[in-house]
């Protein structure tokens, strides 16, 4: 009965959004759902190894007001190793990332839920690697949608080769049970955020939301990168994309430069509006703001 209360509070707290605003309800149940991942995952020995990031983590640690699709998670220890190894809370042999599936799912379906899971390795020689969880049913008792069998996705991935100098801490999470994990800091995680903004080839209107909300002073003061953990990620991307490294001490030059070159899409307010709690705020992506946060910050 207590392993299914779970279950019932992540329905329950989709169903407090009005029927009129789906997209809330979705990012609601959504979360709630990643909180049981997170959760179970917190159970085994996988924290001992890696570090939560991302998105998810902004929005679990550090109150972002925006909400996030994946979890994702870096290695934190040197060597090679499969993700899954992690997660098998017995510690047997066998199989090294296809026993991630049932190790997790075993102790999901104990908490009411029908769940399913796709493994996949980092293709190509990528070190990430890919765990794609569904949940049947949950959408239908949530009233988002009329089918029993559709499914919500949720993707774990997990970086077995990251850039070094990364630094973590262990932080307590309340959603809605306790437990505790470890996760990038905020420096840390605003030096991932600054190397997605400077070489990814695209551009992702959730990156440029996150770049207010950080230079928004989110904790009550300043926030600068993890200066050695962006030397490593330009150093990375240099070896991939054939480019001379550069100091990092010039980043605010080479993202500034990246934002006066960029043709910003009319619709990237758009994009981000169903991640948002206040899907307004998506007017706030514009090249002007973007300027104006790298030189003196904005608040969000």
């Amino acid at each position: 009965m207590e392993c299914c209360m779970l279950k019932e509070e992540a329905i329950y707290r989709a169903m407090q959004v009005p029927d009129s605003i789906p997209n809330l309800r979705m990012n609601v149940l959504r979360e709630g759902l990643q909180a049981t991942i997170l959760k179970v995952m917190s159970e085994g020995i996988f924290f001992d190894n890696h570090s939560f990031m991302g998105g998810c983590a902004l929005r679990f640690l550090f109150r972002h007001q925006r909400f996030s699709e994946d979890l994702n998670f870096s290695k934190t220890r040197k060597g090679f190793y499969r993700f899954s190894e992690d997660l098998d809370f017995e510690q047997t042999g066998g199989e090294s990332l296809h026993r991630l599936a049932p190790n997790i799912i075993k102790k999901v379906e104990k908490m009411g839920y029908s769940v399913s899971a796709k493994c996949s390795p980092g293709v190509s020689g990528s070190p990430v690697e890919k765990v794609k969880m569904q949940f049947a049913g949950i959408l239908k008792e949530a009233r988002l949608s009329n089918m029993s069998d559709q499914k919500i996705s949720i993707i774990l991935e997990s970086d077995s080769n990251p850039p070094p100098f990364q630094k973590s801490e262990t932080s307590l999470i309340q959603s809605p049970e306790q437990f505790t994990l470890r996760h990038h800091d905020l420096p840390t995680l605003m030096a991932g955020k600054v190397a997605a903004l400077l070489f990814r080839p695209f551009v992702k209107g959730r990156d440029w939301y996150d770049w207010l909300w950080y230079c928004g002073k989110p904790e009550g003061v300043p926030v600068e990168p993890n200066n050695a953990y962006l030397q490593a990620c330009i150093k990375q991307n240099a070896r991939i994309a054939g480019f001379v490294e550069w100091d990092v001490q010039d980043w605010k030059n080479k993202l500034r430069e990246k934002i006066e070159k960029t043709d910003f899409p009319s619709d990237i307010s758009e994009q981000i509006r169903k991640y948002l709690e206040k899907p307004e705020e998506g007017v706030l992506l514009s090249k002007e703001n973007f300027l104006a946060a790298l030189e003196e910050g904005v608040t969000i």
